[in-house]
């Protein structure tokens, strides 16, 4: 799912069970010698990201619901799975 809302466009993955969201932002880096697809998630983007999933909860109406905001990364072979990737103070 690519969840869309007037603060911006995150590509991601929305997953709810038993009331709870999880936005998982996917990012993929092919090897070039400039970086890993964890260098992708700067303070900048993680800002909009945190940004549109509140933004979506809010157009939803699912402002009282709780959320984390987790990222696959993938490098060629290597997946790495981050869980809450947001952190206090990003906002």
């Amino acid at each position: 799912m690519i969840v869309i809302t007037a603060v911006g466009l995150v590509k991601s993955t929305l997953l709810q069970r038993d009331g709870f969201i999880c936005f998982v932002e996917v990012k993929y880096r092919q090897p070039s010698g400039h970086g890993t697809a964890v260098d992708e998630i700067t303070r900048s983007k993680m800002r909009k990201i945190l940004m549109t999933a509140k933004n979506y909860l809010y157009e939803t109406n699912q402002v009282d619901v709780d959320y984390r905001i987790d990222a696959v990364l993938i490098d060629k072979d290597n997946i790495e799975i981050m869980q809450n990737i947001y952190t206090e103070g990003m906002e």
